[in-house]
């Protein structure tokens, strides 16, 4: 139980007890940054913790470690990867982390391992290999299954092929193909359907998507994003999908933008800019929180990588959530002379902005205990 007043608060008069959640400040928030610098990183997400593995250091030197960020506690070490590697795609299924391709530098040798990490032994086992050894891909999970879309081989270009990967039984099949071969894209799930959102071929990157639902043939979307990005992320937060940064040509301008897709009304919805353009960037959802991590900016050859963590409050700015109304009961403790002192406690089961005010029986505020942001858990006032 986590203790956020140091020390008992007397009163004499009865007490009401108010906890409610407001929303929060509409803003990308800086946050602590991570250890180094890295580019090309696609965050893993397992147990309320982000799990960065490898990247891109340098435009000729890969990351071999594994970083993990707690929202509490900050960044650790999270052990050494078998290889150097970056533009590896990470999913989490039952309680698993996979990763999958990649490549190396200054060697360009793209990979073709699944492998799965172990945060309690930092162990890494291969478990299979990918029909094709590619990178610059995106993935999700759908229906007990890990879909990989699109990316590059460095042999033939931008990819037009759907890998489905069966995580159980470890067999791979094939899906129906894109209607465009897209290397840099990023995609999530949004009602049982899958969205691919920019990427791009050549020096061109795109501002379409394409939907996928399981059964049937991909779909060019009648609604396009506002700007063309490609090395971007996109998030499916609250049941928006969220499109963050990214290059608008795979050269420059690199891009602070946002925006996302709201499916009831088939728009997308330019949104908070980020404090800092980034192209290859990894972005990860907590709870109602979206992380934008690392990525770099300046021109192919001279690219600068970046350290820098963002986060956005999305859910909990988006509307506001009465989680308990005043109490039906009164605390009194006086004038026992016994109980000079009371203590309370609560709890809370999602992220919220916290306020806990004490009442006097005339109903006029005279004290306010709490007024901040909580993580999920319980509460000693």
């Amino acid at each position: 139980m986590k203790k956020i007043v140091k020390k008992t608060t007397p009163f004499w008069a009865a007490l009401f007890l108010l906890l409610f959640s407001a929303p929060a400040a509409a803003q990308w928030q800086v946050l602590e940054d991570m250890p180094m610098p890295l580019g090309a990183i696609d965050p893993g997400v397992l147990d309320g913790k982000i799990y960065v593995f490898g990247g891109k250091i340098t435009e000729l030197i890969s990351s071999d470690t594994v970083w993990v960020y707690d929202p509490d506690e900050g960044w650790s070490f999270g052990g050494k990867m078998p290889d150097s590697l970056e533009a590896i795609i990470v999913e989490e299924y039952n309680g698993k982390l996979y990763l999958f391709g990649g490549h190396s530098h200054p060697d360009f040798v793209y990979r073709r391992e699944v492998m799965t990490y172990d945060p309690a032994t930092w162990q890494f086992d291969t478990v299979g290999y990918m029909p094709t050894a590619k990178a610059w891909f995106t993935s999700v999970v759908l229906g007990g299954k890990i879909y990989l879309l699109g990316g590059d081989d460095n042999v033939s270009g931008p990819s037009r092929a759907v890998d489905v990967f069966d995580p159980i039984s470890g067999v791979w099949a094939s899906g129906p193909p894109l209607n465009t071969g897209r290397a840099g894209l990023s995609a999530d799930t949004l009602n049982g359907k899958i969205y691919v959102t920019g990427g791009g071929a050549g020096t061109t990157a795109f501002n379409t998507a394409e939907i996928y639902e399981p059964g049937g043939q991909w779909i060019v979307s009648p609604a396009m994003m506002n700007t063309a990005r490609g090395f971007h992320s996109c998030k499916n937060v609250g049941g928006k999908l969220y499109v963050v940064g990214g290059a608008a040509g795979f050269s420059t301008p690199f891009l602070n933008t946002t925006e996302y897709f709201d499916p009831q009304t088939g728009v997308w919805v330019d949104f908070d800019d980020l404090n800092f353009a980034r192209r290859e960037l990894g972005a990860a959802v907590l709870g109602g929180d979206l992380y934008v991590l690392g990525g770099m900016t300046g021109p192919f050859g001279n690219a600068n990588f970046h350290a820098k963590v963002e986060r956005h409050e999305i859910v909990s700015s988006s509307y506001e959530r009465k989680v308990a109304e005043g109490f039906d009961f009164q605390l009194r403790n006086t004038p026992n002379p016994f109980h000079s002192t009371t203590r309370m406690e609560f709890a809370i089961t999602e992220r919220a902005k916290v306020e806990l005010d004490i009442f006097d029986v005339n109903g006029k505020k005279v004290a306010t205990l709490l007024d901040e942001l909580l993580y999920p858990g319980e509460y000693e006032a």
